[in-house]
């Protein structure tokens, strides 16, 4: 980040981090005025930013009193967000100023949620960033490079300002197309049975193991994930079972961890 010299007001815009919040940290001696313009205290940003980021639960105390939680309701910390925003099942809040995100569905029914990062306003789904958070899925693990997305169990526009982790499924692209044609054909058993076939798959521990029929060559290795199952056959040198892999992959050599 390009460090600049600004007031509290425009440090709010760039961070959103309150005027107020500013002065406190810095009457409290945590930060150091740089300049002083008129009448106005002048900060350096990136002082700001690093003290924001090195103290995030002191940060959040000033405005927790504003956020009342549900009894039933746990807070998780949106991670890349420079600790500003947290996540629960019902909604979306701004620590450093205590407001709760707009919750209204836009014309796709849809929640969309702007956040800030680094000065620059940037749009989620309301209902991916629970589901990223609240639904487990081991296979996201190993697979990060996916097209991951998340899919409304309830199918239907009037489920889709749902945010409740309990209807939501992280799923890769093509997965998310199958469950959708599933439905339309009115194939409402195999619709199912795949929900669970997922949910499943998301929350089994998967495991690693050279490809049984590839071995490396000049410029690859070759990679087979399985689960439990799969697992105590390959070390009991018994035939591993379709269903219980994963997945294959190829890792090129000099890139892989």
């Amino acid at each position: 980040m390009k460090d600049e010299i600004l007031t509290t007001s425009e440090i709010n815009l760039k961070t959103g981090i309150p005027p107020k919040t500013i002065n406190k940290w810095f009457e409290n001696g945590y930060i150091q005025i740089k300049d002083i313009k008129g009448r106005n205290n002048l900060f350096s940003l990136l002082d700001v930013v690093q003290y924001n980021k090195a103290h995030p639960i002191k940060n959040r105390s000033v405005v927790w009193d504003r956020i009342v939680p549900r009894k039933d309701e746990d807070f998780r910390l949106l991670v890349g967000y420079d600790d500003r925003y947290a996540v629960s099942k019902y909604r979306i809040v701004n620590f450093t100023t205590g407001e709760v995100l707009d919750p209204k569905p836009a014309e796709d029914g849809y929640i969309h949620i702007a956040l800030q990062k680094d000065g620059e306003r940037i749009y989620k789904y309301a209902h991916c960033l629970t589901s990223e958070l609240f639904c487990p899925n081991k296979r996201r693990d190993i697979l990060p490079d996916a097209n991951w997305e998340t899919h409304h169990i309830n199918v239907g526009f009037e489920h889709r300002k749902d945010i409740n982790p309990d209807n939501l499924l992280p799923l890769t692209v093509n997965e998310h197309r199958l469950l959708h044609k599933l439905w339309n054909d009115n194939k409402k058993k195999e619709y199912w049975k795949m929900i669970e076939l997922i949910k499943k798959q998301n929350d089994e521990e998967w495991h690693k193991i050279p490809h049984p029929d590839y071995e490396p060559d000049e410029y690859n290795v070759y990679y087979m994930f399985l689960n439990d199952k799969g697992y105590e056959a390959y070390i009991n040198k018994r035939e591993i079972p379709f269903d219980t892999i994963l997945c294959e992959s190829v890792e090129r050599k000099g890139e892989i961890d």
